[in-house]
């Protein structure tokens, strides 16, 4: 996976500085609406620190003919779950991150598992949303929005529906026969502003640059410059059929 300095963010860091009021511990990464395509809404990217000892309750998707039985012989391919900071993506963004697992391509894809927020800013919106989610061959942002859903690896992407705005991990188990890449992105939406992923720390197994795909920038977008802000990554865990060899150890 190539880490690319962000031009239209990193090396724009002082114009779009990260502004923190002193008596609060939330942050705001501003985003210029007039570089999104098809006029999707970009509002800003706000991010604040999770509440110490936040429980997260499971809510499992299965995939039409997904494996019951996954976990019984499977392995970790991909971890990041050291984020603290929970980022709210803006309604109806397509955001993506970068992922390199540890495995070669082709292994198969048993589980993966993200954890979710209903309420980012506890005084904003809450309630009832929704989260589409799928795996990505490349970066969603590099091509036209009609592109984007033939970049989804075939038996990767779900929906979940929740009725209040309540911390959740979404677990997607998957089908049979689902190919990894060694190399793919995990791309989110929102149905409304205030909800979002949970961001902060480089992964414990296998890799992530910090940077994602937002509307506005491209494939290269970032919360300031890790370690200095949280790291543009998303907690992610990403299982495959224990019968595949790693090729990377990072």
């Amino acid at each position: 996976m190539l880490c690319l300095a962000s031009v239209a963010g990193r090396a724009l860091a002082q114009d779009r500085a990260v502004t923190t009021a002193k008596s609060e511990e939330d942050r705001i990464v501003p985003v210029d609406p007039a570089t999104v395509e098809d006029a999707e809404a970009s509002g800003p990217i706000q991010y604040v620190p999770i509440e110490a000892g936040t429980v997260f309750e499971r809510y499992t998707v299965f995939a039409d003919d997904a494996d019951v039985t996954a976990g019984v012989s499977e392995q970790l391919v991909f971890s990041n779950t050291l984020g603290t900071f929970m980022a709210a993506l803006g309604s109806g963004n397509l955001v993506a991150d970068d992922i390199t697992t540890t495995v070669p391509g082709g292994c198969k894809l048993t589980r993966y598992e993200f954890p979710v927020v209903g309420k980012v800013e506890p005084a904003g919106v809450g309630g009832p949303y929704t989260v589409d989610f799928a795996l990505y061959r490349s970066c969603p942002g590099s091509v036209p929005a009609a592109s984007r859903p033939g970049l989804i690896i075939p038996g990767t992407q779900g929906q979940s529906i929740f009725p209040n705005d309540a911390p959740r991990l979404i677990s997607f188990v998957a089908g049979p026969n689902v190919p990894l890449q060694t190399n793919m992105w995990l791309g989110v939406k929102f149905s409304r502003s205030n909800a979002g992923v949970i961001v902060g720390t480089p992964p414990l197994q296998g890799f992530s640059c910090d940077q994602f795909d937002f509307p506005g920038f491209p494939c290269s977008n970032d919360l300031g410059g890790f370690p200095d802000q949280p790291q543009a990554s998303f907690n992610l865990q990403i299982y495959a059929d224990s019968a595949c060899s790693a090729s990377f150890t990072g």
